[in-house]
């Protein structure tokens, strides 16, 4: 592999301030980084997240059921299917195990949340409000999400590296398309 021997390397943008067109071996590693980014998105926001919330019964107004790992993982199943439609289903089978085991992974921190978010209502709704108590209580809130996310984004490259760089392409286009559709 060589060196670049031009002022622009992988942290170059593909255009300038000036709005000139940088070479396409940067546009290359930008799109590629910007696919890269999207798989992380789509596996975070529909894969173990969803389905750990039970999304569709919250969704639709009925009660919140309790965390079901049999019901989850055949979410995120039905999910990789409809996300990843082209992948193989040893892909598939790959990116399920490794979503599965971040969602387990993931249990303790989603409950531990939970439990903040009831002291946060006890601690409002007291005759005085406590704010050293509320900071703290932040402060640990910020540390489960800090904890949640580097699993997250661990499970999401994992993910990511099980599919092959035309794959991530077409997922990137596909969840571009999606993203303007939803967003007008």
């Amino acid at each position: 592999m060589t060196t670049p021997t031009t002022p622009h390397d992988d942290h170059t943008p593909p255009f300038d301030h000036a709005g000139t067109a940088q070479p396409a071996t940067a546009r290359r590693r930008w799109l590629f980084a910007g696919v890269t980014a999207a798989v992380i998105a789509t596996l975070s926001a529909t894969g173990i997240s969803q389905a750990a919330d039970g999304w569709r019964e919250h969704r639709h107004g009925g009660m919140q059921e309790p965390f079901d790992a049999e019901k989850a993982g055949k979410r995120i199943e039905q999910m990789l299917d409809h996300v990843l439609p082209d992948a193989g289903t040893d892909q598939k089978t790959r990116i399920a195990t490794i979503a599965k085991t971040a969602l387990t992974d993931l249990q303790p921190l989603r409950q531990q949340h939970r439990a903040g978010k009831a002291e946060a209502v006890r601690l409002l709704a007291a005759n005085r409000i406590d704010r050293n108590a509320l900071e703290r209580l932040r402060v640990a809130q910020m540390q489960l999400a800090q904890q949640a996310s580097i699993r997250m984004t661990q499970a999401m490259a994992d993910a990511a590296e099980v599919l092959t760089p035309e794959q991530r392409v077409t997922l990137g286009t596909r969840l571009q398309e999606r993203m303007q559709r939803h967003m007008g």
